[in-house]
């Protein structure tokens, strides 16, 4: 059995999700997220934009709305200058919900990484806290915020201290 490549892309992609269409939501660290449309085998611009931000973790939801992790558009992700937010967007674009600052008026996230819903609607976030790459899950309720954050078992954190 041979492999064959039908095509090749030189892209860095940071995140994808699977459209309905079967097309591929691209997230690539640019303001814009792009679209690997699998009628013609091309990378696509799209209307969902977080300018001036860059796009992070992205995914397509069971009602079609769009979720975007962004962050300011600079070289490395620490240190933070600048809002750490994940966007609601509907299939045309349109930001319906942004979810940024907690009920005390503090940052929800530092980086949003990747982001998921379940069969509810809730929407879950994997948020890297450093540059260690130490995390945490962010629970969001589709219409009020922070549900709640997981910041991982006391006893494992410790033992697995570098």
């Amino acid at each position: 059995m041979t492999k064959e490549s039908l095509h090749t892309f030189k892209i860095d992609v940071f995140d994808m999700s699977l459209l309905a269409s079967l097309d591929l939501l691209l997230s690539s660290k640019e303001s814009n997220l792009e679209i690997l449309s699998c009628s013609t085998s091309k990378i696509e611009p799209t209307k969902y934009s977080v300018n001036p931000s860059v796009t992070l973790g992205v995914h397509k939801t069971s009602d079609h709305k769009i979720l975007v992790g962004t962050r300011e558009n600079q070289p490395k992700a620490f240190p933070v200058n600048g809002p750490r937010q994940v966007i609601m967007m509907s299939m045309n674009g349109k930001k319906e919900k942004v979810y940024h600052i907690n009920n005390n008026g503090k940052p929800i996230f530092t980086v949003p990484y990747r982001i998921t819903t379940d069969n509810d609607d809730n929407i879950y976030v994997i948020d890297i806290l450093d540059k260690e790459e130490s995390g945490r899950i962010v629970a969001l309720d589709k219409t009020n915020g922070v549900r709640w954050i997981y910041m991982g078992n006391p006893d494992i954190n410790k033992k697995n201290k570098h």
